[in-house]
């Protein structure tokens, strides 16, 4: 149930056998030893036999929660990594990801253990480098029309004033979409002072709790509202 029948995590069942015996593996991971454990096996049995390059790709590849190929190629282009359709296909073949279903273009997502391990794995290796992976993973979803996900990594990045202007930028189209569902999940992941503080996302958030129902939200962003007009930042 834990590897969801994922095939490269089955055979992390392996970890158990040593040779005197059983090793009590759901012991371990209860204990906190899964990641290390995980990290030795993907050292050993995968990140050893991959030439450079790949080793690199599929480290940025855990950065997003999916990643096809285009958002792949623009994370290596930010740190100079070469990615070829070979290289491609030579991470696909090792099951550590899969295709998600159901989408209209294809993309990927790790299994949540390995995305966790790999992503432990690059944020101590390229430190300097996150923020600005995030910044170019924002750009590949924000061209893509994914706005949360361009958000929510320029959030990571610790960029909060980009992601309020993209998300100003796109207010009106999603309204007009009656897509106010998708509005309040961008909002979401913006910190409450700066939505109370701007007031584009304020009166935004205010519309959005009179969408849904939501009468208590509604009153306290008037109130906000009422604030920043008492401030002069409210025509």
């Amino acid at each position: 149930e834990a590897v969801g029948g994922w095939p490269a995590a089955i055979r992390l069942l392996a970890i158990s056998l040593d040779a005197g015996g059983m090793v009590d593996t759901s012991a371990a991971l209860a204990a906190g030893q899964g990641p290390n454990l995980l990290l030795d096996y993907l050292g050993e049995e995968v990140l050893s036999h991959l030439a450079a390059n790949q080793r690199n790709l599929l480290l940025l590849a855990s950065l997003p929660e999916r990643f096809n190929a285009g958002l792949l190629a623009a994370l290596a282009a930010s740190v100079a990594a070469p990615l070829t359709r070979d290289d491609l296909e030579i991470l696909r073949s090792l099951d550590l990801f899969r295709e998600i279903p159901g989408l209209d273009d294809t993309w990927y997502t790790y299994h949540p253990l390995f995305r966790e391990t790999f992503l432990r794995q690059l944020t101590s290796e390229h430190p300097a480098a996150i923020d600005t992976l995030h910044h170019a993973a924002a750009s590949s979803f924000a061209g893509a029309g994914l706005t949360r996900d361009a958000v929510w990594h320029l959030v990571q990045a610790g960029d909060v004033p980009a992601a309020t202007t993209l998300i100003t930028a796109r207010i009106g189209a999603a309204f007009g979409r009656e897509d106010w569902q998708e509005i309040w999940s961008w909002l979401t992941l913006i910190p409450d002072a700066t939505v109370k503080g701007n007031p584009a996302l304020s009166l935004a958030s205010a519309w959005v709790a009179f969408l849904s129902g939501r009468g208590g939200r509604l009153v306290a962003h008037l109130t906000d509202l009422g604030s920043l007009r008492s401030q002069g930042l409210l025509d």
